[in-house]
């Protein structure tokens, strides 16, 4: 048993890590679970808790940020940040659902928290994402395994 809690303990910190701007991959910890025995039942719902809290850390982050930066380091004009809250307003529902995209999707996070997109509208649409991309994950490992 204290073996099976290691081995989700593990991957729920490898998935929360991947979600940073770590270049670790979930995916291989995931697969390291179902192959040590851990049943896919309970390995979706730890590394989809992981990713999702590790996603939202950096989204958090984001939110830190300060549009002030934008204008003064960045030099970007009220009208571009303007037309970017558009896009964002636009687009935003999309770009969070594909946060769980590799490289991309820590980015997207940041730049949605930045952009102060709501955060309940954030989390569930790249929790989806998320739950989804383990999910095929773990139906192509037993697959392979089979």
């Amino acid at each position: 048993m204290w073996v099976t809690v290691s081995i989700l303990a593990a991957l729920f910190w490898a998935a929360f890590l991947a979600a940073t701007v770590l270049p670790l991959s979930s995916e291989a910890a995931l697969s390291a679970a179902l192959a040590a025995g851990v049943p896919a039942a309970w390995c979706l719902p730890v590394a989809t808790l992981g990713n999702v809290l590790g996603s939202g850390t950096t989204f958090w982050l984001g939110r830190c940020g300060k549009m002030e930066w934008l204008r003064s380091c960045c030099r970007v004009s009220a009208e571009e940040i303007e037309t970017a809250r558009k896009r964002i307003g636009r687009y935003g529902g999309v770009a969070a659902f594909l946060c769980f995209l590799p490289l991309l999707g820590d980015g997207v996070a940041i730049a949605l928290g930045f952009m102060r997109y709501p955060a309940g509208r954030f989390f569930g649409l790249m929790a989806l994402g998320k739950l989804l991309r383990y999910l095929v994950w773990i139906i192509l490992h037993q697959a392979v395994a089979a």
